[in-house]
């Protein structure tokens, strides 16, 4: 860490930042439950949230999976497996399902994306509060941005995967700035909970993670090192543990999971996967378009990714930005060698889980910029900061304003269907 700054009011522990975090946090939670229900029309983008849905449901009462229905063809759902063997069960890994359980619980799920929602600022505005900068700029950014948002208006999975990461790098910076090692075994189990939702993802990050456990072991390899550093890959092994597990009791094989039990045609690599032919030209042409729709749903509506550029080489730091900089990047590249580009209503949903390391790009710029040692240049600098951030907030909602009146229009008819379906009675035949 570079010399530590001088605080202020918003910054650290001290009782306004805790507010401002508190704040934000339930802020991030009600709008969560509002785009829900007025921009998403509480209605699917994917089968894949009906298919998490589903699983929910099952676990729910207290059980992994249902017998499987007889005839199958007529319960037959994408992203649904019904097997004699296997019975009736999501596709996908249990964790986004066992988000959405207590949801289910309390007679609405959206709840639990909402808490996800609040669990994302308030680690993330911790991780702000840790390195000795301002809260309030990271949780303006995080209410502003129109990627956070809408997603937490849907139930995927990306949604409860964020709020993992975000524990995770708050785990891990705790840790590292603190130094000590139980943090570190927050940090590996954030990191199971999302090898158990969000898989693939999980393993990129991992990467960066990895080697920067490795490089700070390498610099000093003393006792509370290497008890951080095995507490940190213990933990996080405890998850792969847990998947074998879970893959064991649905499919019969620790190593098959549902998601290749359903289609095994739909791994990574180039060649026939699933109804397509994936070459690296595709690959590449998926991240230029992924790309394009990050630099208008990150913030501002165009241009954003020029912004971060900048951000990160203004508030660039030795300790943290490598590590953000890596986990931003990974991601993308990783994504080139899966076949399908995703729905991409809102934002590249395959990239969500980046959007931890981009706030954290922010909160270093943010810390330089406001953090001057001079009263003056710092008074000064926090009025021209306010009234950027001000200035973007209000274009990045004149962008989601648009973005969102096309998406309702878009499940206006859905929803008005599901409105018919709920009105019919028990066991009536409804005829579409």
């Amino acid at each position: 860490m570079s010399a530590v700054l001088p605080e202020h009011g918003f910054a650290g522990r001290s009782p306004l930042a805790i507010a401002v975090r508190l704040a934000a946090s339930i802020a991030a939670a009600c709008l969560s439950l509002w785009i829900g229900e007025q921009v998403f029309l509480r209605q699917p983008l994917t089968t894949d949230e009906n298919s998490y849905l589903f699983q929910a449901h099952t676990f729910s009462s207290l059980r992994l999976r249902r017998p499987a229905p007889q005839p199958p063809e007529i319960y037959a759902q994408r992203m649904v497996i019904i097997d004699s063997k296997a019975g009736w069960i999501s596709r996908y890994p249990p964790g986004h399902s066992l988000w959405l359980t207590p949801g289910v619980w309390l007679g609405d799920e959206r709840l639990a994306v909402a808490l996800a929602a609040g669990v994302s600022v308030w680690f993330l505005t911790g991780c702000a509060a840790m390195l000795g900068g301002p809260v309030w700029p990271a949780a303006l950014f995080l209410l502003a941005c129109p990627f956070f948002l809408c997603m937490h208006g849907t139930l995927l999975s990306h949604t409860s995967g964020m709020a993992a990461v975000s524990i995770m790098l708050w785990g891990y910076m705790r840790w590292r700035i603190r130094g000590r090692p139980g943090w570190a075994a927050l940090a590996g189990l954030a990191w199971s909970l999302l090898l158990l939702n969000r898989t693939y993802t999980a393993l990129l990050l991992a990467l960066p993670f990895a080697v920067d456990s490795l490089l700070c072991l390498w610099r000093a390899p003393d006792r509370r090192q290497w008890r951080g550093t095995l507490l940190f890959a213990g933990c996080a092994a405890l998850g792969v543990l847990m998947y074998c597990g879970y893959n064991y009791l649905v499919t019969g094989s620790a190593f098959l999971t549902p998601y290749a039990f359903y289609d095994d045609g739909e791994g990574l690599g180039f060649g026939p996967r699933g109804q397509e032919f994936h070459t690296w030209g595709k690959g590449l042409g998926y991240l230029a378009g992924n790309f394009l729709l990050l630099d208008r749903w990150l913030l501002l509506g165009g241009g954003a990714l020029w912004l971060f550029c900048l951000l990160a080489i203004a508030g660039w730091n030795r300790r943290w930005s490598p590590l953000a900089l890596g986990a931003i990047l990974i991601v993308p590249a990783g994504y080139v060698f899966f076949y399908c580009q995703g729905v991409n209503a809102c934002g590249p949903f395959y990239y969500f889980e980046t959007l931890p390391f981009f706030a954290l790009v922010w909160m270093l710029a943010a810390r330089r910029l406001f953090c001057q040692e001079r009263p003056v240049l710092r008074r000064a600098a926090a009025a021209a900061g306010l009234a950027l951030l001000i200035a973007a907030a209000a274009m990045s909602l004149r962008f989601m304003r648009g973005e969102a009146s096309r998406i309702s229009g878009q499940l206006s008819e859905q929803a008005r269907l599901a409105r018919v379906l709920r009105s019919a009675p028990g066991n009536a035949l409804v005829i579409v």
